[in-house]
């Protein structure tokens, strides 16, 4: 199963910078299998996006224990919004 897990952060203050940096020392220290990306958005300050992309025949539909806890970080920083979405087709499959 290949899964896409996504953080979406709205900040009501505070420095990105020192937030996304804290995201990617608890991203980077992990001994599991997940891919992490972490994005700006270009024309609105304060929005951070993370994306856990997690794939192979253990996985679940449910939010990772990574995404949990990056959720709960977030909340203190301002409104987050947390999703956990499976592919559906495979790539190859749309292109024919």
């Amino acid at each position: 199963m290949n899964v896409l897990e996504t953080l979406h952060l709205r900040m009501y203050g505070g420095d990105l910078d020192d937030l996304a940096e804290l995201v990617r020392i608890a991203t980077g220290a992990r001994g599991d299998s997940h891919s992490v990306n972490v994005f700006r958005h270009s024309g609105i300050q304060g929005d951070l996006l993370v994306h856990i992309y997690r794939s192979g025949p253990g996985q679940t539909d449910r939010p990772s224990e990574l995404g949990l806890r990056l959720a709960s970080l977030f909340r203190i920083h301002g409104l987050v919004e947390h999703s956990v979405w499976v592919r559906e087709v495979e790539s190859q499959e749309l292109v024919q």
